[in-house]
């Protein structure tokens, strides 16, 4: 009894192979094999290896590990400023020359939220200095009232 299989990611028809071979498929990104249920041959599309595991890789899990450590940071960093920032993960993929091994490489970039700039009020005198008090704006001669208490009224009184 032949089978035939489909593939669900480019709909196209699939018949039992005579023996195992790979071959490019139509989507391009996946390779077929043909593997053996019950004595009959299917091809199907190999499944692609999680990119963690490949991340993990990149200089003995340090670069997985700081990554981590940036997200942490810029969230709390959104958390607390309310805006928003970037983590940026780049991965370099060259081929080796020679042995058919990739040299894989990896960076971090954050871009945290800009802090609050900090304000003064200030006033330009004629001489082009700052000062904190308005130059135009005459002082008041403020005396402490004798028998004057800074404390609050021991008692107060409601309707």
């Amino acid at each position: 009894m032949n089978r035939f299989a489909a593939c669900s990611n480019c709909a196209r028809a699939f018949v039992p192979a005579a023996r195992f071979r790979r071959r490019p498929c139509a989507m391009r990104s996946r390779a077929l094999q043909t593997i053996s249920i019950n004595h009959h041959l299917y091809e199907v599309h190999m499944s692609a290896r999680p990119i963690t595991d490949v991340l993990r890789h990149i200089g003995g899990g340090v670069f997985l590990d700081s990554a981590s450590d940036e997200m942490q940071a810029l969230v709390n960093a959104v958390d607390t400023s309310g805006k928003s920032g970037t983590l940026t993960l780049t991965i370099a993929v060259k081929k080796a020359t020679r042995g058919g091994a990739m040299h894989i490489a990896g960076k971090v970039s954050v871009k945290k939220p800009a802090d609050e700039p900090m304000e003064a009020m200030l006033f330009a005198t004629p001489e082009g200095n700052l000062i904190a008090e308005d130059p135009r704006q005459q002082k008041l001669d403020l005396k402490q009232v004798p028998g004057a208490s800074d404390a609050p009224p021991s008692a107060l009184k409601t309707a």
